[in-house]
């Protein structure tokens, strides 16, 4: 059973992350970088996307506009994390990452950006069995960095 969460849950859970040195026996690796600051005149890497979101939660913070501020694990195909309640995965390991074993609509990692509608996003590959993220957000709640991990 998918474990899902409001965005508030979801956005809170992320406050447990773990390293990668917890993960034994983990074979290549996808690795994903949200960028920590979000920057239009950018070419994508191929594969991410960028869309809009109205959220009035982040919309109105401005300090550290265009900073990393959120990371989303959505289940399902692109356009999911446009929905008005996306299936927005919590951690569910003792590792802080998600079990994606159980996914079979596709997963997606959704970056968020303080002050912003705008986010980027990429599907994580089929088969992938989890994700862990490496991102640290400190207590502004932006992130210094948003490697997240995938296997």
């Amino acid at each position: 059973m998918t474990r899902r969460a409001t965005l508030a849950g979801a956005l809170i859970a992320f406050g447990a992350m773990a390293s990668l040195a917890s993960l034994p026996g983990w074979a290549q690796p996808a690795i994903y970088a949200c960028p920590a600051k979000y920057e239009p005149q950018k070419v994508l890497p191929a594969g991410w996307w960028s869309g809009q979101r109205h959220e009035p939660q982040r919309l109105h913070q401005t300090k550290g506009k265009g900073r990393l501020d959120g990371i989303w694990i959505v289940s399902g195909k692109r356009g999911e994390e446009l929905a008005e309640a996306p299936a927005i995965l919590v951690p569910d390991r003792a590792d802080g990452g998600w079990d994606l074993t159980g996914e079979k609509d596709g997963v997606l990692l959704v970056c968020l950006y303080r002050g912003l509608e705008t986010y980027l996003a990429t599907e994580v590959p089929a088969g992938v069995k989890g994700c862990v993220s490496e991102a640290r957000f400190g207590g502004d709640g932006l992130a210094s960095n948003g490697k997240v991990t995938c296997r």
